[in-house]
């Protein structure tokens, strides 16, 4: 890290999706089913290890800022990750490529507007 000269940032891994669930979650939301279990089946591949290791390097960086959708997308209260918003009739964030639609670029778009105030 002594040869990061200017700021780094670091965007955490957030979990591979289920790319067939994206289709699930409406009628998933009007069914009134388990949205825990549905939570936990959206994820394809834990991204635990990788935020780990960007952790560790951050840690270890004066220069690296991180940038972290963890908070935007976990749901606190089922400790699950969420990718879509029950309040809005189960608008989804992403894309079937793993990608955010318009509606999560918009839900992540205070965290960059907030970087570029501390610049």
């Amino acid at each position: 890290m002594k040869y990061v000269s200017y700021k780094m940032f670091i965007l955490t891994s957030i979990p591979e999706i289920e790319h067939s669930h994206i289709e699930m979650i409406v009628p998933t939301m009007k069914k009134r089913e388990n949205l825990i279990k549905f939570d936990k089946s959206f994820v394809h591949t834990s991204p635990e290890s990788a935020r780990r290791r960007h952790s560790k390097l951050i840690e270890n960086c004066d220069r690296c800022i991180p940038i972290d959708y963890k908070p935007l997308f976990w749901n606190t209260t089922t400790d699950t990750w969420r990718f879509y918003d029950e309040k809005n009739n189960g608008l989804s964030y992403m894309t079937q490529v793993d990608h955010l639609n318009y509606h999560g670029l918009e839900l992540i778009r205070n965290v960059y507007t907030n970087i570029c105030r501390k610049l």
